[in-house]
């Protein structure tokens, strides 16, 4: 008489492949999804260059210069106030993705980057002079 076994559980191979699939599919949401928050990061850069704009304005209204001014608290570290004098200054923030930069007709550099797209980079930039 021959012995049936039943079978029960996974073969090695079976698991291999379903861990390989697993792999494979996770790969390719992470490198989808990598896009979408740079994306996101950009997006936080170029509020809190606004935000920081709005700020200084206010100061200048306050003050009658923009020396002396600063970046308001919670302002992402990659935004760059440079240039400051007491009638302008030069807010920049350094982009992962060429998508939202601009330079906004201001000349200038945002560490080794220049404002706008490039080709060594993408910087938003925004700039004030108030009319002497």
């Amino acid at each position: 008489m021959i012995a049936i076994r039943s079978r029960r559980g996974f073969t090695l191979i079976e698991m291999l492949v379903v861990i390989a699939i697993i792999g494979i599919l996770s790969s390719l949401f992470l490198v989808g999804f990598q896009g979408y928050r740079n994306s996101a990061n950009d997006a936080k850069k170029i509020s809190d260059v606004h935000k920081a704009q709005l700020a200084l304005e206010q100061a200048y209204n306050q003050n009658g210069t923009y020396v002396g001014a600063s970046l308001p608290t919670g302002v992402d570290p990659a935004v760059q106030l440079l240039n400051v004098s007491a009638s302008d200054y030069l807010l920049c923030a350094v982009l992962s993705g060429k998508n939202n930069a601009a330079n906004n007709g201001v000349s200038g550099t945002c560490g080794s980057v220049a404002c706008g797209s490039g080709a060594s980079g993408a910087a938003f930039c925004l700039a004030a002079s108030q009319g002497n």
